[in-house]
């Protein structure tokens, strides 16, 4: 038998040190952003689900003046490049304040409170969160300060 030639994989051209990765300019940070607007499957106006004056609401609009972009910052999601999307931090920041608010502490318990709650699930905006993404480092926002 006669071996296989033995052809790179790649043009030299094609290959891309660490060193010139990280000198590249980064893109904006690609985000999963809550669309409240969006029916889900079952004929649900999430903007409906709760009154005007729900204190999930005044949390939104609060976080909503603050500058989060240090959040941003370690996002790896950027657009023109490949993997999936992160979860905006607003969610997650408002999702923990308004647990908090309510006395919830357990990720496991937030998780099934966003699925089966109007407030919360108002809050994601269709947007799905579960106990390893809050657990993460993503999702530990309420340990970081507001500068």
């Amino acid at each position: 038998m006669s071996e296989p030639s033995s052809l790179p994989l790649f043009s030299p051209s094609e290959i891309v040190s660490p060193t010139q990765q990280a000198a590249a300019p980064k893109g904006a940070p690609r985000l999963r952003c809550a669309n409240r607007s969006q029916l889900l499957l079952r004929p649900v106006d999430l903007d409906a689900t709760i009154a005007l004056d729900h204190q999930a609401r005044t949390i939104w609009r609060f976080l909503e003046q603050l500058d989060l972009s240090r959040f941003l910052e370690p996002i790896e999601a950027r657009e023109g490049e490949p993997g999936r999307d992160a979860t905006d931090p607003r969610i997650l920041v408002t999702v923990w304040l308004y647990a908090t608010s309510q006395a919830v502490g357990s990720a496991r318990e937030l998780a099934r409170l966003c699925e089966a709650h109007d407030a919360y699930r108002w809050i994601c905006g269709g947007v799905s969160l579960n106990h390893h993404l809050l657990l993460s480092p993503a999702g530990r926002v309420k340990t970081l300060t507001f500068r």
